[in-house]
């Protein structure tokens, strides 16, 4: 079940302009986990830059209710894809 919420998460991240552009550019998208913040269970995607040494996260997105969701380091929140 998880893995099909997984791939249709992951299949609306891809779908998403802003997403094809890096990864067109080069970055990778990972799953990371679930997680459940402000009363929402979050699937949550890290994109970023795969090196030998490690993998730099650069973005974190969170998929609930078919909803995308960016993190906001700056100002610690949570923001649907294409608001604010």
């Amino acid at each position: 079940y998880e893995n099909d919420e997984v791939l249709i998460a992951q299949e609306l991240l891809l779908s998403l302009d802003e997403v094809k552009h890096y990864m067109e550019s080069g970055m990778s998208l990972i799953y990371t986990g679930k997680e459940s913040l402000d009363g929402k269970e979050y699937l949550l995607f890290a994109l970023g830059t795969n090196h030998e040494e490690a993998f730099v996260q650069e973005i974190l997105y969170g998929v609930a209710d078919n909803q995308v969701y960016v993190y906001d380091v700056i100002n610690d929140a949570w923001t649907a894809l294409g608001a604010g």
